[in-house]
């Protein structure tokens, strides 16, 4: 009956922001509600929030904020949530719905939401997520000028994230994006307009999209296997 939107985490209002899609064939649900909120991070620290709405609902999708905590927002760092959602409030079984988030430049965002390709001529922003070809791996074109990728499960007391590929731009940082030309993989300095690394010209593949492949920054041809690239300062 619910089904999660979109999750926005602000460092400056620490919170877990979500939408409820809440239709009932097409109509509104016209009931009360409540939501047990529960997010687990990278090292075991839980937090639980309750939201309960007391007069029927009559709008489709409903938005919340739920506190979590703060310091929570080093990039690669995971959230574990999980919303048990009961319609009506009193219900006495919830709806449960788990996911997970992954820090990234302040906020927190839906895994679901980020692309699994960057096809020729395609392109990645500061700050934006891409999601791997089987999900297990996500990257992350930092703000420090390097594109990152990382596993995107780190459980454990003192646990740290650690990226299983890098194009170790060596970039300015803040204002970088990743690109892909003429099937090679490049990291652009938006200010400068210039290119501060790249995957190696004689590697290149017209056509080829980039992929997330077991942890290792990949170019594919549409049929083939996953080819690993490594992007680096000295290919420009």
């Amino acid at each position: 009956m619910a089904t999660i939107q979109t999750v926005t985490v602000k460092a400056a209002d620490p919170g877990l922001g979500f939408s409820l899609n809440l239709d009932d064939n097409g109509a509104p649900i016209n009931q009360t509600l409540k939501v047990i909120v529960k997010v687990t991070d990278s090292q075991n620290q839980t937090f639980t929030s309750t939201v309960i709405v007391n007069d029927p609902i009559s709008d489709k999708t409903i938005n919340f904020v739920v506190p979590f905590g703060d310091n929570q927002y080093t990039p690669g760092e995971t959230l574990n949530y999980s919303l048990d959602i009961y319609i009506p409030f009193d219900a006495p079984t919830p709806v449960n719905q788990p996911g997970v988030v992954i820090a990234n430049s302040g906020k927190f965002e839906l895994l679901s939401d980020a692309p699994s390709s960057i096809p020729d001529g395609g392109s990645l922003g500061p700050g934006q997520l891409m999601n791997s070809i089987k999900g297990n791996q996500l990257g992350i074109m930092q703000l420090d000028g390097n594109f990152c990728v990382y596993d995107q499960f780190a459980k454990g007391k003192n646990s740290r994230v650690k990226n299983t590929d890098s194009t170790y731009s060596q970039g300015n940082g803040n204002n970088c994006s990743l690109q892909v030309r003429g099937g090679r993989i490049f990291i652009h300095n938006n200010s400068t307009n210039k290119d501060v690394s790249a995957s190696p010209a004689n590697q290149a593949m017209p056509g080829a999209a980039m992929v997330i492949s077991k942890g290792l920054i990949c170019l594919q041809l549409p049929g083939n296997q996953p080819q690993q690239v490594q992007v680096r300062p000295g290919n420009v």
